[in-house]
């Protein structure tokens, strides 16, 4: 238990101040748990810890309250609804039987106006508490911020994987041993061991992005038409069962391309999930290619709601989703990274009315 004149607010302050502040000042008691004041009330002046302690918290969500700091003795609170006129917007409640020097808000003015010492020590405090604020809660706010961080990443990865392992449930469902063929086993396999090797290598990607790193591109002869061809047929099953059709406006042209298999399948795989994310109830993803000044143009445009204005110029950053729900936006950012290895481009527009559109550009083979 401390008197008034021995709190570190009141150090330094002239005889005569200290004594307008113990005239004007009164004790107040206050048992465990009693509210001293309540959010939305108007502050009434300054209390001073005599003995005891004094929690003060606030609201940071309908169901749920947070400690903000402890007053003991010595130690001051109200200063903010004193300094500001609007209404508290913290709560204080003795967390045990405690005793309080009470200051009305009237005079707690007069004296600031007089003592810029006074003024001193009560910003002092204030720094103090928000210091000690910081001690206890900022780690404890970046772990949370990181923590929703990487749920968010980790469901956008889960959410990624859901389309390949789609298709090996539902070929694994086609292949009863008793009744399919050998043709139809080895047919099986093969596309569950590419949907393996698919999963394999969006894991890669995932790590080379958030490692900053780039692969070698490890480039092969590819013949587009045939890729395209095996690359709708792998989808068919996936795309069915989401009440979703690919139609190809034209046929692929026939040219080759120096690209690494698995990334441009990665690209094209990550593009027709998003169409199909787009159109949850179902619709059509339509193809078409042209071949113009060296380079093939593939566009795939779906029949969703298309994109929003405001996303146009940031869709292929980092960490930016046009609301799709569990996602991080990486999809699209590692699909630039593939097409900018292969020394292509890759672009977005939606027209009024009409779904989004994802144009890829890629040089031809030499």
């Amino acid at each position: 238990m401390i008197d008034l004149e021995a709190s570190p607010l009141l150090h330094s302050l002239s005889a005569a101040d200290v004594h307008q502040l113990r005239l004007a000042t009164r004790e107040e008691f206050y048992r465990a748990d009693q509210v001293i004041y309540r959010e939305g009330e108007e502050g009434m002046g300054l209390y001073v810890m005599r003995s005891g302690c004094v929690r003060i918290t606030a609201s940071i969500s309908p169901t749920e309250r947070r400690v903000l700091a402890r007053a003991e003795s010595g130690d001051c609170f109200g200063e903010a609804a004193v300094l500001d006129p609007e209404r508290c917007w913290t709560m204080a409640v003795a967390e045990v039987d405690s005793a309080v020097f009470f200051i009305a808000r009237a005079e707690v003015l007069r004296v600031l106006e007089r003592a810029p010492q006074f003024a001193l020590n009560l910003c002092r405090q204030m720094v103090r508490r928000g210091r000690a604020f910081d001690r206890r809660h900022l780690p404890e706010a970046l772990e949370a911020e990181r923590l929703a961080l990487l749920g968010g990443f980790a469901r956008s990865v889960v959410h990624d994987f859901k389309n390949p392992l789609t298709i090996i449930g539902l070929t694994v469902d086609m292949l009863d041993p008793a009744s399919a063929t050998p043709e139809r086993l080895e047919t099986g396999k093969a596309r569950i061991r590419k949907q393996v090797d698919r999963l394999v290598h969006m894991i890669h990607e995932v790590l080379e992005l958030v490692r900053g790193t780039r692969g070698s591109p490890g480039l092969a002869l590819v013949d587009f038409p045939a890729f395209i061809t095996q690359l709708v047929a792998e989808l068919h099953p996936e795309v069915t069962a989401r009440s979703i059709q690919i139609r190809l406006e034209n046929p692929p042209p026939a040219v080759r391309l120096a690209v690494n298999v698995d990334r441009l399948t990665h690209l094209f795989c990550q593009l027709l999930q998003n169409a199909q994310d787009a159109m949850p109830g179902g619709g059509v993803i339509r193809l078409r290619f042209q071949v113009a000044n060296g380079a093939v143009t593939a566009e795939i445009e779906d029949t969703g709601p298309g994109l929003a204005p405001e996303m146009a110029g940031r869709l292929f950053e980092p960490f930016v989703s046009q609301g799709k729900p569990h996602a991080t936006g990486l999809g699209l950012s590692i699909c630039k990274r593939i097409v900018e290895d292969h020394q292509g481009r890759i672009a977005a527009r939606s027209e009024p009315g009409r779904g989004a559109v994802f144009a890829v550009t890629l040089p031809l083979a030499p």
